[in-house]
């Protein structure tokens, strides 16, 4: 932990490395601050009065050429000696909110306040025109994540673009707990975590994974600062609050508590029966009831089930039922399966299922 009186009660909002041995710090009010990463010592400061187009550093990137600047005042671009470069910056960039900013391989993505996603590759500043985005008019958070870049808007949610494919909205977005959260943070692989106010969100798009995690201490409000999250090194997700700076255990457990189906019990004429051996049922015994709760201790009220009578349904249907109950079943043979979700997205986990016969 870096420690210098300087920077004592300065609000620092943005990070970033120079090179191994020099960090960017940019506060709210106070300009850039370029500090030995060694020894913590301030080595230069840079403000309105001498290079900064503003004070209010919002967010920080840098690829091998040049240092981008997001502030309240616009976009400015600074070379590696931390001087002004000769790159005319067309409006809005050089006098909006830019809220972040995203250097993805040649191509530098900037999210703006009120004139929604721009880029910048070649030399060449563009504003994305997907057909999506023509109902954006703010980007709050841009992240990368493997093959995927997600974008937030308070407009519409999330987006998301993957390699070289249009920029999507996330099918799911009435899924969320609302549209409106403070911060995207990529653990790789496509997947990402959205941070809200006392909940944490896991998307993975490519395991079709959808996962709400609620705080536990109900009586604990967490605020959650915009843009503020970060994954370290050891999957360790960071999250700054009004609160303070608060930790979420190793980003990959998360994947491991995914609710669970288990059929507890068949019923014939609500009557339960032994279902280890062959179930073999006569023509007149067909009132059947399945019971199968799933266990998922985050929320339960959040758990859907999908049920599925093979033999008799055409597909799965939706239910927030524990159970499900046949009536007059014809001869022949069956299957019952049952999976769960959260909320009522495309995500379903292990599937269980029970056969039988109708003679």
């Amino acid at each position: 932990i870096l420690w210098n009186k300087e920077l004592d009660n300065i609000p620092i909002i943005s990070l970033n490395e120079l090179n191994d041995s020099v960090l960017l710090a940019g506060s709210f009010g106070k300009g850039l601050f370029i500090i030995n990463k060694k020894s913590g010592k301030i080595i230069k400061r840079l403000e309105y009065k001498n290079t900064l187009v503003n004070d209010n550093i919002l967010d920080i990137e840098v690829d091998k050429e040049y240092v981008y600047l997001a502030s309240i005042g616009g976009l400015q671009i600074l070379n590696h000696q931390l001087e002004s470069v000769n790159i005319e910056i067309p409006k809005p960039l050089n006098q909006s909110f830019i809220y972040s900013l995203l250097k993805s391989g040649d191509e530098l993505w900037i999210g703006i306040d009120g004139a929604g996603l721009w880029s910048f590759k070649k030399g060449t500043f563009k504003k994305q025109e997907a057909q999506i985005l023509s109902k954006v008019k703010t980007i709050y958070s841009i992240e990368k994540s493997g093959n995927y870049i997600w974008f937030s808007s308070p407009d519409i949610g999330l987006l998301f673009k993957k390699g070289d494919d249009s920029i999507k909205a996330f099918v799911n977005n009435n899924d969320l707990f609302g549209i409106k959260f403070s911060s995207i943070v990529g653990i790789g692989n496509g997947a990402v975590l959205l941070i809200h106010n006392n909940y944490v969100e896991l998307i993975d798009i490519e395991k079709r994974a959808y996962r709400p995690f609620k705080l536990r201490n109900e009586n604990f409000e967490l605020t959650a600062n915009l843009n503020s999250a970060y994954k370290d090194i050891n999957g360790a997700v960071w999250v700054g609050s009004e609160q303070g700076l608060y930790r979420f255990r190793d980003s990959d457990s998360l994947f491991i508590n995914a609710p669970k189906a288990l059929i507890s019990s068949m019923e014939v004429f609500l009557e339960p029966i032994n279902t280890k051996d062959e179930i073999k049922l006569a023509h007149n015994r067909n009132h059947i009831t399945f019971r199968f709760p799933a266990f998922w201790y985050q929320d339960p009220d959040l758990i859907r089930y999908q049920i599925k009578l093979e033999g008799y349904d055409d597909d799965y249907i939706f239910t927030r039922n524990h159970f499900a109950t046949y009536a007059n079943l014809r001869p022949g043979k069956y299957i019952f399966k049952v999976r769960v979700s959260i909320l009522s997205n495309s995500d379903f986990y292990e599937e269980t299922e029970i056969a039988f016969k109708v003679e």
